[in-house]
């Protein structure tokens, strides 16, 4: 039983590590877009003379979005220690177990 809980473990921490791997990439994509003059900005329609700025809402909407990334980042990154010091502890009661 306990190796199937340490292999479960293992399995949970190596799909933490691809969550992280994963929002790496799309940092990394994301800043290269941004490098190669790729941006989500129009300039809208002019109304009443007026040039409308759709980034004036883009920009809020893409902080709040970082903002969430970045807690879910920490977050994973956090149940990621957890995880790896049951895994620990298990390996460490296994150890003592069969000596």
């Amino acid at each position: 039983m306990l190796e199937d809980f340490k292999a479960f473990m293992e399995n949970e921490l190596n799909y933490l590590g691809s969550i992280k791997t994963d929002i790496d990439e799309r940092m990394m994509r994301s800043m290269e877009y941004e490098e190669d003059g790729y941006t989500n900005c129009d300039q809208g329609d002019a109304v009443g003379g007026h040039q409308v700025h759709s980034e004036n809402d883009l920009i809020p909407s893409l902080k709040m979005h970082i903002h969430m990334v970045e807690l879910k980042l920490k977050n994973s990154e956090y149940n990621n220690h957890i995880l790896q010091m049951q895994l620990d502890r298990m390996r460490n009661e296994l150890d003592s177990q069969q000596n």
